[in-house]
């Protein structure tokens, strides 16, 4: 097949066949018209792309940064198909919204005073204690843009593309760092501005100094154990229809049950028949 035969057909929505190529080429090519595509993204080296819209905003949200064949992109989460989350004593993120609140108002210190505008908190607690939730919570109240649980490598060029684009505060979420990728992230931190930094960990403690110094995370937030009026909520709250006169017992039963467990042994119990000594 020719060259001019070749373009011709890209119009089509017919299989190509490419034959007596030097080029090592797939030896079929399947070409679709995309009737969404209405408009050309241009990169730096004037690439054109063909694209569904152009925006010259990122939307407010939460987003994954992804990369692909093109480079890095933001994906956009949904966040409204999560289940129902239940208010519990241990919750931190009330306090957590309220400190990232007063830090957002207080732009003109650090400008004054020539201070990165930058800010760490740190959620800790034993496994599965509720971390995720309240940061799940305090995402869901944000104004602005959200990374969520980004790459550190992706993070970096994410920030970068932010910072020339949107040039407003973003905030980022970590799950559960460690030493492992601490130079990675202190150097992300100490190199970016206009960031927000929400990370949860189990233990503060065997975090390196560094990392918890007061210009990376300066805000520390413990989350205790389940009480037992904790767990009652969350029994009542995530299972209505429960039998009320089993709501105590069950509490009682489960003194050492952390989210998860609980929700584990209700759906034995309520979804399976199992009695509860038995789940």
């Amino acid at each position: 097949m020719d060259i001019n035969t070749f373009y011709k057909n890209l119009g089509t929505n017919k299989e190509i066949l490419i034959e007596d190529s030097k080029v090592p080429l797939p030896s079929k090519i399947e070409i679709s018209k995309n009737p969404d595509v209405a408009m050309w993204a241009v990169d730096e080296n004037s690439n054109f792309y063909p694209v569904k819209s152009v925006s010259s905003k990122l939307d407010t949200g939460v987003y994954e940064v992804k990369s692909g064949f093109n480079g890095v992109y933001f994906s956009k989460v949904n966040l409204e198909n999560n289940t129902k989350l239940v208010s519990l004593t241990n919750d931190v993120s009330v306090k957590i919204i309220n400190t990232i609140d007063k830090f957002l108002k207080n732009t003109e210190f650090f400008s004054t005073n020539s201070i990165p505008f930058k800010k760490g908190i740190l959620v800790y607690g034993s496994e599965k204690s509720g971390k995720t939730t309240a940061i799940y919570k305090v995402v869901k109240s944000f104004p602005g843009i959200v990374l969520h649980n980004p790459h550190p490598v992706l993070l970096q060029i994410a920030l970068n593309y932010l910072k020339q684009i949107e040039r407003i505060p973003v905030l980022v979420t970590l799950d559960n760092i460690t030493n492992q990728n601490v130079k990675t992230l202190i150097d992300i931190i100490d190199n970016n501005s206009n960031v927000i930094y929400l990370a949860s960990a189990s233990d503060a403690s065997t975090l390196s100094p560094e990392l918890l110094s007061i210009d990376r995370f300066s805000s520390l937030e413990f989350i205790k154990e389940l009480s037992q009026s904790d767990r009652e909520t969350y029994i009542k709250e995530k299972f209505p229809t429960i039998d009320i006169s089993n709501v105590k017992i069950w509490s009682e039963k489960t003194k050492d049950f952390n989210i998860p467990e609980l929700n584990s042994l209700l759906i034995s119990v309520l979804g399976y028949n199992y009695t509860i000594d038995k789940a």
